[in-house]
């Protein structure tokens, strides 16, 4: 059985990392917002180094910004850099689901399933911080069934 049991730090980085992506990417996070690190450290529940370290990761991405003295801001980008993001990411995990199925899958529907519950569940009671590392593992599934290390590298990123 397949479980989702994620320790390390550098796991928990790139649930910020993914979760404060798919806020920008999805106009949650707007153009030139500020990002303060405390606001969303809070928010979420986790220290201000993973939320540091992501913000790092999303600069070099170009969806975010450094300012001086200020902080960090959201990039403001145009429509097609946005569905040209998403395209790709859609185009990994949808190779990764193919795989999965191919080779596992029941144990992907359940551990998918299992997973939406508890989804629904940490959000009915507001538990930012559980949903977020729910929702990177139910994105990391797909990934890990498949078979494939890279395709889980780049589903991580």
């Amino acid at each position: 059985m397949n479980k989702f049991i994620i320790e390390d730090n550098d796991t928990l980085r790139k649930k910020v990392l993914n979760y404060l992506r798919e806020k920008i990417l999805s106009g949650a996070m707007g153009p030139d917002e500020r990002l303060i690190e405390t606001r969303i450290a809070r928010e979420i529940g986790v220290s201000r180094t993973p939320i540091r370290e992501a913000l790092h990761s999303l600069e070099q991405e170009k969806l975010v910004k450094a300012i001086p003295r200020v902080g960090y801001v959201v990039t403001r980008m145009q429509k097609e850099e946005v569905e040209e993001i998403c395209e790709i990411r859609v185009a990994i995990e949808g190779l990764a689901i193919q795989r999965a199925i191919e080779r596992a899958q029941k144990q992907l529907a359940k551990d998918l399933r299992k997973n939406i519950l508890k989804q629904r569940n940490e959000i009915s009671k507001g538990n930012l911080r559980a949903y977020v590392e729910l929702d990177a593992q139910f994105h990391e599934v797909s990934a890990l069934l498949s078979g494939s290390s890279r395709l889980l590298d780049m589903a991580r990123c």
